[in-house]
């Protein structure tokens, strides 16, 4: 004859005689019942499922399964409560439950009852703002070079477009005394344009001045060039007179 609380695949023990082993273990909710089965600790004549198995059988509820007092509020309810009371840390906490004004329907261990039921720590649970200190970093202002030192730079780079120095700037190549933007710093101490600045001295096509073909001629021959794509080469490089045509 199969005695009560026991099932036909399995004998678990009766219902009262397993309630107070599990009281025992003063687990705060099912939440906590559940990882306990799944730690291997439990007894095989406990089921990992009392709801089901004891059903009919005199099972009531988790509370009166893991032994906690009925009544307590929801997590969310709870939490709105105990923030109103703008208790600044954990310690304040515990002095307001021994103080005897906690309502009974609120836990004085939450962190153990809300497990897993929406518990996020003591400072979420008691409304506690960290507060974050911003660091002040002081920059050490850069001294650049002189606009001419800064240009004779540039210049020694080859750099001969706006475009290129852009490019050169994000290169990692630039020391940090060249600015980034001549044009900003240099304003009013030297700072005119950028042909200046590169040295290219760009000046519109109708303004330019060149020297005699003859002259260029002359120039172009001493080089001893072997073919257009030389030239085009040297007229390229920087190399090429201004005043001589290409």
């Amino acid at each position: 004859m199969i005695k009560k609380g026991w099932t036909a695949n399995m004998r678990f023990r009766y219902l009262s005689d397993a309630r107070n082993f599990v009281h025992t273990l003063k687990l705060k909710n099912e939440q906590a019942w559940r990882e306990y089965c799944k730690s291997g600790k439990k007894p095989k004549d406990i089921p990992s499922k009392p709801d089901f198995v004891y059903r009919g059988k005199g099972w009531i509820d988790w509370y009166d399964w893991l032994g906690i007092p009925k009544g307590f509020l929801s997590f969310t309810d709870a939490r709105e409560y105990v923030r109103k009371l703008e208790l600044l840390n954990q310690k304040a906490w515990r002095e307001y439950c021994k103080s005897g004004k906690k309502p009974k329907d609120i836990p004085s261990t939450p962190d153990l009852v809300y497990r897993g039921t929406g518990w996020n720590g003591w400072p979420d649970f008691l409304g506690i703002r960290k507060k974050q200190k911003k660091i002040k970093i002081r920059r050490t202002p850069i001294a650049y070079v002189s606009y001419a030192e800064a240009s004779a730079h540039a210049r020694e780079k080859k750099i001969k477009t706006y475009s290129e120095w852009q490019k050169y700037c994000k290169s990692g190549k630039r020391p940090d005394n060249i600015p980034r933007h001549p044009e900003r710093t240099y304003k009013g101490n030297g700072w005119t344009n950028w042909p200046d600045f590169l040295g290219t001295r760009n000046v519109a096509f109708y303004n330019r001045e060149y020297v005699p073909f003859e002259e260029a001629k002359a120039y172009a021959l001493g080089k001893k060039f072997q073919s257009r794509v030389q030239w085009e080469q040297h007229c390229t490089s920087g190399e090429k007179p201004d005043k001589v045509q290409e």
